[in-house]
């Protein structure tokens, strides 16, 4: 499963590739559990993007595994910052009632753009973890978006 720390390390590789001219922000937010000044670079800019958030205790918890679900959130986001607003009709998966409200909107946006699907059988399995090999195959499906 990939972390969180590497995740967004993927999103801002993926958007400084889409938009190499494009200045990147930076966020004057420190998380107290990214030390690491290249984990923080890229976590920093990606707040400052939108792309993603911290916890309320000041951490990022770059380490820990990052789920199906909350990954699907941060797709959508970058989806947002790359290409714009996606409006997507719900795709009832069969384990729909598991998705927390909090990111149902992206999971099915996701699905609508093509950049994520559910794994087989008409389930999301939202709180599985998200794998490198998925990661990297939905940053490829992200650059080939035709807006």
């Amino acid at each position: 499963d990939i972390t969180r720390a590497k995740f967004t390390e993927l999103t801002m590789q993926l958007y400084r590739t889409i938009y190499p001219d494009r200045e990147v922000p930076q966020s004057d937010r420190q998380f107290s559990d990214c030390e690491d000044a290249e984990i923080q670079s890229d976590v920093q800019n990606a707040v400052a993007l939108g792309i993603v958030n911290g916890y309320e205790d000041g951490t990022f918890q770059p380490d820990r595994d990052i789920s199906r679900e909350e990954a699907a959130v941060i797709l959508h986001r970058l989806y947002r910052v790359m290409y714009g607003e996606i409006t997507a009709d719900p795709v009832r998966y069969d384990d729909d009632s598991s998705i927390g409200l909090w990111a149902k909107e992206s999971v099915y946006a996701m699905w609508q753009a093509g950049v994520m699907q559910g794994e087989g059988q008409n389930q999301f399995h939202p709180e599985n973890g998200y794998t490198c090999e998925q990661a990297i195959a939905t940053m490829l499906r992200m650059t080939m978006i035709e807006v």
